[in-house]
């Protein structure tokens, strides 16, 4: 939810940092996913949609993809 909030495009771009920084194995798994929902639009609160659906109360989880 905090990646949403702070937008995923966001958390991408620190991500992609810490990857070039350390190779560190859950950042590039991370990395990964982010770059999926950030091409599909999906940039968190922002948007309406990342992780979760913000056009509901409380916002609702979305499924992740392929």
């Amino acid at each position: 939810m905090l990646a949403d909030f702070s937008g995923l495009d966001i958390s991408l771009n620190v991500r992609r940092d810490r990857v070039a920084r350390t190779g560190q194995p859950g950042d590039v798994a991370a990395v990964a996913l982010l770059e999926k929902l950030v091409a599909e639009g999906r940039l968190g609160r922002k948007a309406g949609r990342g992780f979760y659906d913000w056009s509901t109360t409380p916002p609702t989880p979305l499924s992740l993809p392929d």
